[in-house]
């Protein structure tokens, strides 16, 4: 009786909260049940994690899911025990497409909504354009966040997997055979270089290949610029061998003898003028030894 109690309590604090008309119970009774599971659960108290007593508006909306459970999944995207759920079934989907069970079950589990639909349409599915605006946003903003967390999940389910497996296999059989683990991620290291040198040498071929396509096009507008400072170079020796041609020869031999003629006979005239100059010095230091014996006798 007590847990009971407890429940009924929960049941009126997440009542001001409340989504839908049972929100309160499933956060108290079924917290962790899925929603297409949601009415088995909260019809049977047995499965309630905290005994819960359900309201009115509840049982009706239970019973709603219930019954309405085929027109949830086809037309509503499994929107169980949701904000979605009576809005969906009542104004996004047209009432002929729903089954005589769900129709029947409607016509007293939801009669605010119904009344309220009696206001003019502008369509032949019973929608007015903001019934329809909605609808169509709800729809498209449901199916891509669906589809965008079942993709990650499914890649990452897949990726965890994939190396979880080969962690468990990796561990197996380095306990198994050691040596064996050993030679394996060597193994590995030399495929990786391997690789590595592979991916250089096709590199390095698909460069000269390049290169004689470009020779035998007669492509070399890239390679002239890089040519061109090293046959600067020759061209100074051509223009300073052009002197040497037999025209010019005999010229350039004379003046080369004429200019060596002219320092040797400069050389011999300036040797001449020094030994006159040594004796005329030689012969003049006698005399003014004899003056100077002359001055001392006196």
């Amino acid at each position: 009786m007590a847990w009971l109690l407890l429940g009924v309590c929960f049941a009126h604090f997440f009542s001001c909260l409340a989504e839908h008309p049972c929100e309160a119970e499933v956060n108290v009774a079924c917290p962790d049940t899925p929603g297409a599971e949601l009415g088995r659960c909260l019809r049977n108290p047995e499965e309630h994690e905290t005994p819960t007593a359900l309201s009115s508006e509840c049982t009706d909306f239970v019973a709603l899911n219930l019954a309405c459970a085929e027109d949830i999944e086809s037309h509503c995207d499994d929107a169980f025990f949701t904000d979605d759920t009576t809005p969906c079934l009542t104004q996004w989907t047209d009432s002929s497409s729903l089954t005589q069970r769900c129709t029947s079950v409607m016509s007293w589990a939801v009669p605010q909504i119904l009344e309220a639909e009696e206001e003019p349409v502008t369509d032949e599915l019973g929608l007015s354009d903001e019934d329809y605006a909605e609808k169509m946003e709800w729809q498209a903003k449901r199916k891509a966040e669906r589809e965008e967390a079942i993709k990650k999940l499914k890649e990452m389910k897949a990726v965890d997997a994939e190396r979880e497996r080969e962690r468990v296999e990796k561990e197996k059989f380095k306990r198994e055979d050691p040596e064996g683990y050993r030679l394996m991620i060597e193994q590995q290291e030399e495929d990786k270089r391997q690789a590595t040198e592979f991916k250089r040498r096709e590199r390095m071929m698909a460069a000269a290949l390049e290169r004689k396509r470009k020779e035998e096009a007669g492509i070399t507008d890239e390679e002239e610029p890089k040519q061109a400072p090293k046959s600067k170079k020759p061209k100074k020796e051509r223009t300073e061998e052009v002197p040497t041609k037999p025209g010019n020869s005999g010229g350039s031999w004379l003046k080369a003898l004429g200019c060596l003629g002219l320092v040797a006979g400069a050389s011999l005239l300036g040797y001449k003028v020094l030994v006159d100059m040594q004796k005329e010095a030689e012969e003049n230091r006698p005399v003014k030894r004899e003056k100077k014996n002359k001055k001392k006798h006196n």
